[in-house]
């Protein structure tokens, strides 16, 4: 046997507009990955709105993947227990909304709204993963908003995108934890890592637990490779046969194991792409090093010499269901920027009531 690396990827924000702002940047300053995506365009439609201080009926808008027609549906929002609402507002043409409840404004994309009110169903949640990229300085001072500030493939995929219908939204991914064991999934006699000879020091800093470099490129290859996103040109393939030079490091510390989980956005994001096109809010995605690796393998688990008893063997083949099975169990979320948003937040006429 030998060792597994486990990796835990967090959303921090989904938004769709682009920003410039350095209140954003310390937001997003422990942010080292991210996610391009794309869904049809969602919009709330201003002439259905009906607005009481009981509650706002409002229809969405949007169409199918490829299907040209639109379809919509009538949503009944109550207002909150005790309070009413004051003011309902669409800006934007539909695509940004605000709402003013008691004491608070709230206030976000048209997607984030109808997803969270239609309990991110299949239908409104899900989100084409178009790219998958890292931001990380040597010192681990870059992050996502300095990256996408200069991206050309982002500015590429807002460029082939305008004018077709879609909206395509920036991801900031967190990187939890990573932790590491000294059995893995296969049945061998493999010494396995040495947890306290100092290799764990090259993924985590030990006095802050912040995630290091290496496992930032350890994520972003297990996700493209999983993924194999649109506008990615390199890493998509976990290909054991040529390891590349982190893959090669990793086998070296005695790891044949690398397991990413990747959560859906707080319940509102179903990730998805044409290699992966279930739509579910939680992925487990799963790499291996095996010892006699297949060339025809060029991603997920190569060795077909599993254990049968060890605990880590039930998460290889049957671990992604399992994740995304108890992630239908769990609710959705509307995490939205408050009254005090950065004001490149959102659209340049939206004026919010104080």
């Amino acid at each position: 046997m030998a060792g597994t690396i486990t990796i835990g990827v967090r959303p921090v924000h989904i938004y769709q507009r682009r920003f410039d702002s350095t209140d954003l940047a310390v937001a997003l300053q422990s942010s080292h990955l991210y996610l391009i995506s794309r869904r049809p365009q969602v919009r709330l439609d201003p002439a259905s709105v009906l607005s009481k201080p009981y509650g706002v009926k409002v229809d969405v808008v949007s169409r199918r993947e490829g299907h040209a027609e639109e379809w919509r549906q009538r949503l009944v929002i109550p207002a909150p227990d005790g309070e009413v609402i004051s003011s309902f507002r669409l800006h934007a043409d539909g695509s940004y909304f605000s709402l003013r409840s008691g004491d608070h404004t709230i206030h976000g994309d048209a997607w984030a709204f109808a997803s969270f009110f239609m309990d991110a169903n299949e239908e409104i949640a899900g989100q084409e993963v178009m790219y998958v990229g890292k931001a990380y300085g040597q010192d681990g001072s870059s992050n996502v908003w300095e990256r996408t500030r200069k991206h050309e493939t982002l500015s590429r995929i807002y460029e082939d995108h305008l004018p077709g219908g879609w909206d395509v939204f920036v991801t900031p991914l967190e990187v939890e934890y990573a932790t590491m064991s000294s059995s893995d999934h296969i049945n061998d006699s493999d010494d396995g890592p040495d947890l306290f000879g100092g290799y764990y020091d090259r993924y985590v800093e030990m006095k802050t637990g912040r995630v290091l470099g290496s496992g930032v490129d350890l994520a972003e290859h297990a996700m493209i490779a999983y993924f194999v996103p649109h506008y990615n040109k390199n890493l998509l393939d976990w290909c054991a046969a040529k390891p590349t030079k982190d893959m090669q490091t990793m086998r070296s510390g005695g790891f044949r194991l690398l397991q990413v989980h990747l959560n859906g956005w707080w319940g509102l994001s179903r990730f998805y792409s044409r290699q992966v096109p279930a739509r579910v809010r939680s992925h487990l995605i799963s790499h291996d090093l095996p010892p006699n690796p297949s060339p025809s393998v060029t991603r997920g688990i190569g060795s077909a010499d599993l254990d049968n008893w060890r605990a880590q063997l039930s998460l290889v083949p049957n671990g992604h269901e399992i994740f995304a099975s108890d992630a239908e169990r769990a609710g959705v979320a509307l995490r939205v920027f408050g009254e005090h948003a950065p004001e490149e937040r959102r659209p340049p006429e939206v004026i919010l009531d104080r």
